[in-house]
Order: structure tokens, then C-alpha cells, then sequence
């Protein structure tokens, strides 16, 4: 089996430490690829990690997976670059915090993170709809 397991995987990242372990725990029955966003350091790890922009990843390189696995949290600037490939390749989603809201917010509304705060709120709206 074949698995990627897209995260958050800097150092300071809670879900990045959690993802280690669990992705060097998979590796003892499985072949385990870790995509981190290429805007961050990594976790050393034994894990291989493949470092990937959303703006030129093709996914169609996701096809040679058994099961894509995507780590999202609710703070735009871990999350964002997960979020836009998994909007063009399915997977299996992985929520680490309850409510999501926050996050939508952010990517529809703040400019940092590629919002609008004039046309954001009816993305938003859609979207939390």
C-alpha cells in the first residue's frame, strides 16, 4: 500500500509532530510520502517528505496512491496550500479542529490569505451553505 499524507509539517506545527508519528508508524507496514507545503521548513523525520506548491502540483501524480490523506486544521496560513489541492484531487479528510468557520473565513475574506473583504463574504456564504 501507497499512502500521502498532506499536513502541516514544520517544526511548530502540533499537527506536524502528530503527523510524524503517525506517518513513522505507518511506514513500518506501508510506503508513506509526506506532501508539506514548500513555503516551511520541515520536521526531520524518516518519513520521505515531498515539498509542493498548490500553484504547480499536479495531481495527477496522486493517481500512483492508494489513499490520499488531507490534514486540515482551521488557520488559513497551515492549511491553505492542502486545501487548494484537495479541491482538485479527492481524498481522505482529516479534520483536527471542530469548526472550520475560521478558516473559511480567512481564505474568502482576508488578503493575506488570498481573500477579499469586499467579495469574500458571499464566497464565504456559499461555502459555509
Amino acid at each position: 500500500m501507497k499512502i500521502a499524507w498532506f499536513t502541516p509539517f514544520y517544526p511548530e506545527s502540533a499537527i506536524g509532530q502528530v503527523s510524524k508519528l503517525v506517518c513513522e508508524e505507518l511506514q513500518k507496514s506501508t510506503e508513506v510520502h509526506v506532501f508539506a507545503s514548500e513555503q516551511n521548513e520541515t520536521i526531520p523525520s524518516s518519513v520521505q517528505v515531498i515539498k509542493f506548491s498548490p500553484l504547480t502540483f499536479d495531481t495527477r501524480q496522486l493517481a500512483r496512491y492508494d489513499h490520499v490523506v488531507y490534514n486540515m486544521g482551521n488557520y488559513a496560513r497551515n492549511h491553505k496550500d492542502i486545501w487548494e489541492v484537495m479541491q482538485r484531487h479527492p481524498g481522505i479528510l482529516l479534520l483536527h479542529d471542530q469548526i472550520m468557520q475560521n478558516f473559511f473565513h480567512q481564505i474568502t475574506m482576508m488578503p493575506e490569505f488570498g481573500g477579499s473583504p469586499i467579495t469574500g463574504e458571499d464566497e464565504y456564504l456559499n461555502i459555509m451553505r
